[in-house]
Order: structure tokens, then C-alpha cells, then sequence
């Protein structure tokens, strides 16, 4: 027996833990929610899906600000870098409290970590945030002779 929605297969006869675990979720829960659960994890993932987007166009415009040959140290590298790590940090709490909700829906323990990976790249965006601003701070007291930065004045 297979169990459809759609086109989308819930359930397969020849896969007995999915259709147990399928069964215990629909017969251990509200249909509320469980819909309220699965919406949620939907707007998280769109929500993520939508940072990254915003994260992909920060990195463009820095790129291009960048590649101008213009000095890189500009308050508006600063700002992007910065935003940048704050995005990911939010995307990273995200994504742990979606995971945290599917557990609690399906009465399991998930293999849920904060990564150590993850917050020192974060922590590594940051610290080239401060670098850049160093750098804009060095060319505005050099009057600009160090990087032609003397439009920066700001």
C-alpha cells in the first residue's frame, strides 16, 4: 500500500519505519497541529530562503565595490560585512528552532548542534569588518595618499 498526496509519496508498505512513524504522527496529533507545525517550518525555510537570497546580493555588491580598484576600506564594505554575519547568525538560529519544532512533532530525537564551524565564521566575518574599518580609519588619516580614498570622508 502507498500513501499519496499529490504526486508526493507519505508512505511506502515496503518502508514499515516511515509508515509507524507516519501513522504515530496523524494518530499522537492534531491535525492543527500538525499543520501549524508544518507551516511554520515552512515559513522558516522561506525565510531563509530569502536571507540567503539578501546575503548573495550583499557579497555581490561587495565584490563590485571591491573589484572597482578602488580601496576596499569603505564604510559601505564595513556595513555590508556586517550585515552579512548578522544574517547568518539569524539564518543559523533558524534553522535550530525548525529543527527543534519536527522533533517535538515527531517525538524523536534529532541530531540538532550549533556548530562550532558556523560561529567561527561568523566570528571571522566580524573580525574582517573591523579590519576593513581599520583600513578606511588608516586611509582617512593619510588624507587618503595611502589607498586615493579621500572621497570617503564619512
Amino acid at each position: 500500500m502507498v500513501l499519496k498526496v499529490g504526486a508526493f509519496v507519505l508512505a511506502d508498505a515496503s518502508q514499515e519505519f516511515l509508515n509507524t512513524k507516519v501513522i504515530s504522527i496523524f494518530g499522537n496529533n492534531s491535525k492543527a497541529k500538525i499543520i501549524g507545525y508544518v507551516a511554520t517550518g515552512f515559513a522558516i525555510l522561506l525565510l531563509t530562503i530569502i536571507l540567503t537570497s539578501i546575503i548573495f546580493n550583499h557579497l555581490e555588491t561587495l565584490f563590485d565595490n571591491i573589484n572597482k580598484g578602488e580601496t576596499p576600506f569603505t564604510l559601505e564594505n564595513v556595513s555590508l560585512i556586517k550585515k552579512i554575519a548578522w544574517k547568518m547568525i539569524i539564518i543559523i538560529i533558524m534553522s535550530n528552532i525548525g529543527a527543534s519544532m519536527f522533533e517535538l512533532l515527531l517525538n524523536a530525537k534529532l541530531k540538532m548542534e550549533f556548530k562550532t564551524y558556523d560561529v567561527v565564521e561568523i566570528l571571522f566575518l566580524f573580525s574582517l569588518s573591523y579590519i576593513f574599518e581599520y583600513g578606511r580609519l588608516l586611509g582617512l588619516e593619510t588624507k587618503g595618499q595611502m589607498y586615493d580614498d579621500s572621497k570617503d570622508k564619512g
